[in-house]
């Protein structure tokens, strides 16, 4: 991309530009400047050495616990909800904010495949990308160690009135 030496470059090529700087006499355009900003850019390459960006993934403990209290009937609804979209989230490997893209009326559990549904928008989807919706299948051997979670969270998902894109509000 362009760096904010570039741009800064760029900034100034207009300024001559609008002021009307015969092109010969702009600073903006001499090999001079554009040889200190690739020096520039390289100096400031070197510095930085930024690690991948990447979401901290959930212990394998904390996996198991929202399994439990999605299955824990005595904790309350909201609870259970929250953690069971948390583990949909997790198994279908989708960031943290695409679970309020997932569609609702495409979300399907059966005992033979698992749990299918779409999120309308990823960081993978959109009008930019061929693809505009990103299905997922979990399958119901996915549990650490509750393995009636992703069907006990989906009767949660049914209980709620059919507009569920607002799941856990309501």
């Amino acid at each position: 991309g362009v760096t904010s030496y570039n741009r800064a470059r760029m900034g100034l090529l207009y300024l001559e530009a609008a002021a009307s700087i015969h092109p010969s006499d702009r600073v903006s355009s001499n090999g001079g400047v554009a040889s200190v900003i690739r020096e520039l850019e390289m100096q400031t390459s070197a510095l930085r050495t930024r690690d991948k960006k990447q979401a901290p993934a959930y212990l394998v403990q904390v996996v198991a616990a929202f399994e439990k209290l999605v299955t824990d009937k005595r904790e309350k609804m909201y609870w259970r909800a929250y953690a069971w979209l948390k583990l949909v989230t997790v198994w279908a490997m989708l960031r943290g904010e695409d679970s309020i893209w997932i569609e609702a009326i495409s979300m399907r559990w059966t005992p033979a495949s698992g749990l299918e549904g779409r999120a309308v928008r990823t960081k993978t989807t959109g009008p930019a990308r061929d693809d505009l919706f990103r299905p997922f299948v979990i399958s119901n051997a996915a549990y650490l160690q509750e393995p009636g979670w992703m069907e006990e969270g989906f009767r949660l998902w049914e209980e709620v009135r059919d507009n569920r894109q607002n799941f856990l509000l309501l």
